[in-house]
């Protein structure tokens, strides 16, 4: 199960209770594009209302920049943007190529194609700061 879990890190893909809650909708996380807007579900007005005012958190993957490669994050951890707290981690592996540590977390505030290289992130893992890079 642990592999399973590696590859879908690795692949940025969700999983309920991790990076899906009943606080989370598709558009959180980037799953748009598998809702089909033409038919009607429970949830479907709730979900145009909020693609018309768009989504307060995004789902970002991220690398830890640990030169030691001795740090392991397991998911919870804050991840700091500007430095404040902007959101958590939900899950995390170490990369079997590179020995860095892959993150998936939420944002509270959704990075766009303007502020990405503008934007400072760090997860704090064990009271020590990283900093990492988007992927």
């Amino acid at each position: 199960m642990m592999t399973l879990d590696w590859l879908r890190v690795e692949n940025g893909q969700c999983k309920w209770g991790q990076e899906l809650d009943a606080y989370t909708t598709p558009l959180d996380v980037g799953l748009d594009h598998l809702i089909d807007w033409k038919k009607d579900f429970i949830g479907h007005s709730a979900l145009a209302a909020q693609k018309k005012r768009g989504v307060n958190k995004q789902m970002v993957k991220l690398t830890l920049l640990d030169p030691s490669n001795s740090v392991m994050a397991w998911g919870a951890e804050p991840i700091v943007r500007n430095g404040s707290v902007a959101g958590l981690t939900t899950s995390a592996f170490i990369d079997a190529q590179s020995k860095q540590v892959v993150c998936l977390g939420l944002i509270s505030c959704p990075l766009n194609d303007e502020t990405v290289s503008d934007d400072l992130l760090a997860v704090q893992v064990a009271g020590n700061m990283y900093s990492t890079v988007i992927c």
